[in-house]
């Protein structure tokens, strides 16, 4: 009997474009635009309003420090009441150039460390269904103390974690960060393989031998 997962296409068959009837902005600010919309769906049917929330890019790192501790940042979540440990993360800003350079400045202005060996984890979109933009995820290694001038609303602390306790943490089910931030860990193991054979880089060897797999 074939496997049920041999019965699933993938790319998707093409099931019928949806068309955009109207468009107007519900809701435009310094930190989101909401786009709604009429839509006419493949069936005929009408779905109004249909919201999408437009994001600059995101960026998120796997920051590990010279002496093998990881960069975690604390900080209040009003979303959902709470301080959470995350990793360093933001938006891109329009004078970033690319992706990369946004994550240098994330990591930078969040933990004040910087320069290193970065590494491109590639990107996914942050929510299908409703969001317009993408998430681009970094491993950063071997990085030091920068002099930095603390930027304004970065209230945060910083925390670093030897790496050895943090996989420990991962295990154990302490460490609980927010969906992306999980799905950073899950492209970082991913990608490890692949970055264990192009690079002779010690700290990426040291990651691989301590995350689970």
């Amino acid at each position: 009997m074939p496997d049920a997962a041999d019965n699933v296409a993938y790319p998707p068959p093409t099931l019928g474009s949806w068309s955009v009837q109207a468009t107007w902005l519900s809701l435009h600010d310094r930190y989101i635009t909401v786009r709604s919309e009429t839509l006419r769906a493949p069936d005929g049917r009408l779905v109004t309003p249909f919201h999408i929330l437009d994001y600059s890019p995101w960026v998120t790192t796997f920051a590990l420090t010279r002496d093998l501790q990881v960069l975690l940042v604390e900080q209040y979540r009003h979303g959902i009441g709470a301080w959470t440990q995350e990793f360093p993360a933001g938006a891109a800003e329009p004078g970033d150039g690319d992706m990369q350079a946004a994550a240098v400045r994330e990591v930078a202005e969040e933990t004040s460390f910087g320069a290193g060996r970065w590494y491109d984890l590639g990107s996914t979109p942050v929510n299908a269904s409703t969001h317009s933009n993408r998430v681009h995820f970094w491993l950063a290694v071997d990085l030091v103390s920068v002099a930095l001038d603390k930027q304004e609303g970065e209230d945060v602390s910083v925390r670093a974690v030897p790496l050895q306790r943090f996989a420990q943490a991962l295990r154990e089910g302490t460490f609980e960060p927010p969906a992306l931030h999980m799905a950073l860990l899950q492209r970082l193991a991913s990608r490890l393989p692949a970055l264990l054979t192009a690079y002779d880089d010690h700290a990426v060897r040291a990651v691989a031998a301590a995350l689970p797999g």
